[in-house]
Formats: structure tokens, C-alpha cells, sequence
């Protein structure tokens, strides 16, 4: 009987150590993971279509980087991204885009980059023998 009483006490004193410290693992090692979507136009509201969307945790601890392309309707969507994030977008034909927030869908608009002057030849050197 008295055996008996013992490992009953044991074993909850082993629960009453472990359990804290289970919780503490489970709130620090699983940070809030969420869904994020996004829509990336142009400076006249339509779609961007193959604009890089790279994303990273906000959080400098955490180096996870995650990169994706958006559709022909200028849509992205990322399964599993730590919040707060920060996003870059970056399209040949406009400026990058830079987001820091923690909503789970959000919308980019992309300035089209500015004109650079190209100069050009219209005679090629001849050569002479």
C-alpha cells in the first residue's frame, strides 16, 4: 500500500515538473505560422504577371526565406509564413516594392521604372586594307 502511494506521488510530481516546461517548448518552438496571399498590380491597377515575391520573417533570429512568382492575374500565395514578415517584390519593368506588415493579404503596387537613355550608332566603323 504504501509502495502503491509513492508512485502515485512520483508520478505526479513528474508531471508537475515536465508539463511547464513541455508548454514553454511548445509556445516558444512553434511560432504563429498563417497563410499569406497576395495581388501585386501596376500604377493603373492591373496585374503583374512573373513579379519575384520574396519573403522573409521580420524577426532577425529567424532566417527562413521563401520566394514564389506571381500569376497571370498578378496573384502570390506563400502555405506557411511567420508573422510579422517582410516582403520585396521585384518585376525587370518596375521599381522594387518593400512591405513590412502582418496582415495575411495584401496588396503591392509597382511604379514602372523610368526610361534610361540608350545611345546609339548609326554607322559602324569601316575598316580599311
Amino acid at each position: 500500500m504504501e509502495r502503491r502511494r509513492l508512485k502515485i506521488l512520483s508520478s505526479r510530481l513528474l508531471i508537475k515538473l515536465i508539463l511547464p516546461f513541455l508548454y514553454m517548448f511548445i509556445a516558444v518552438g512553434s511560432k504563429a505560422q498563417k497563410q499569406l496571399s497576395g495581388l501585386v498590380v501596376d500604377t493603373n491597377g492591373q496585374p503583374v504577371m512573373s513579379a519575384s515575391v520574396i519573403i522573409q520573417s521580420s524577426d532577425s533570429a529567424e532566417h527562413n526565406v521563401q520566394i514564389t512568382v506571381t500569376n497571370v492575374d498578378g496573384k502570390f500565395l506563400f502555405h506557411s509564413v511567420s508573422f510579422p514578415y517582410q516582403l520585396i517584390i521585384q518585376h525587370m519593368s518596375y521599381s522594387d516594392s518593400y512591405v513590412n506588415d502582418s496582415v495575411s493579404n495584401v496588396r503591392v503596387v509597382l511604379k514602372e521604372n523610368t526610361p534610361r537613355q540608350t545611345i546609339t550608332r548609326d554607322k559602324l566603323p569601316t575598316a580599311t586594307h
